[in-house]
């Protein structure tokens, strides 16, 4: 009688150690490969690092402008009452950053000036007195050398000037109109598109 309550118990017991091990294996983590792996600090999926995208190769700097090269041009239109003509080329000098105006065929009134503006002269301004500019003196003086322009007025870019005038000193415009320059003739300076510096 003893040796069955025995028996009994035993059975019971291992009973029990069976059903303890089987909730055990059932809460244990799942090891399927296919499950994303989280991180113990943030509790989030890890991602897969992205590349840096390769950076751009810098644009190839233009070669500088061979001597002689013709960036600009212009060609004088007289003013309603005066005679004056001519027209000239804008060339790329012989040293670095150096730019020469050639003259071709100009003609105004006596003692007529030669002068850069660094704006396109409107066809009602009369007069070239105030404000920046450049002058190279009287036509009388100039001949037809290659005239330079100078390289600390452009620093090597020469369409900072805008427009060219002949212009002469007249008593009666400077009582009437307070001008020492009155413009008998203009001429935009057309520059070459994409003009480089040299």
């Amino acid at each position: 009688m003893i040796q069955g309550r025995r028996a009994g118990a035993v059975g019971a017991l291992l009973g029990a150690v069976v059903f303890l091990s089987a909730c055990t294996l059932s809460s244990a983590p799942s090891a399927d490969p296919g499950v994303a792996s989280t991180s113990e600090s943030s509790g989030t999926a890890s991602a897969p690092s992205a590349e840096a995208a390769p950076e751009a190769a810098p644009a190839p700097t233009p070669a500088p402008l061979a001597a002689g090269t013709e960036v600009g041009s212009a060609t004088f239109t007289a003013r309603p009452g005066s005679e004056a003509s001519g027209s000239f080329t804008v060339v790329v000098g012989a040293e670095a950053g150096q730019f020469d105006l050639v003259p071709q065929g100009f003609a105004g009134p006596a003692d007529s000036e030669l002068t850069l503006l660094p704006y396109v002269i409107d066809d009602g301004q009369t007069c070239a007195d105030t404000g920046f500019r450049f002058s190279f003196g009287s036509l009388e003086t100039l001949g037809t050398a290659p005239l330079p322009i100078p390289s600390d007025l452009t620093q090597g870019d020469p369409s900072v000037f805008g427009s060219a005038v002949l212009t002469v000193y007249s008593d009666a415009d400077r009582e009437q109109n307070d001008c020492l320059a009155t413009v008998v003739a203009a001429a935009p300076i057309q520059w070459m598109p994409g003009l480089v510096p040299s």
